[in-house]
């Protein structure tokens, strides 16, 4: 199995911690204490390091939401390309 296969498995577990660690998802939209927010955020983080172990190797956060949604970095990557085409006048 390759590293993208491995990935790939465990995409939707990387996904749902991306998203839990998104600050207004951490912090419950600023609700929770400071002490509470840290407890989750290690707990979280721990979880991420224990999926990063199946996987064999380190993976970002960026890495999981290009993944997740090729469609929208393609797009991205395109106009940036297009938007420095303009800038140099290509």
């Amino acid at each position: 199995m390759t590293k993208v296969e491995v990935l790939d498995k465990h995409l939707q577990k990387f996904l749902d911690l991306a998203l839990s660690l998104e600050p207004e998802n951490l912090t419950c939209d600023g609700e929770l204490p400071q002490s509470e927010v840290r407890r989750k955020y290690n707990r979280l983080t721990k979880e991420w390091k224990k999926l990063e172990k199946q996987v064999g190797r380190t993976v970002t956060e960026q890495e999981v939401w290009e993944a997740s949604f090729p469609r929208y970095y393609k797009e991205d990557k395109i106009s940036t390309l297009l938007t420095a085409q303009v800038m140099r006048g290509d």
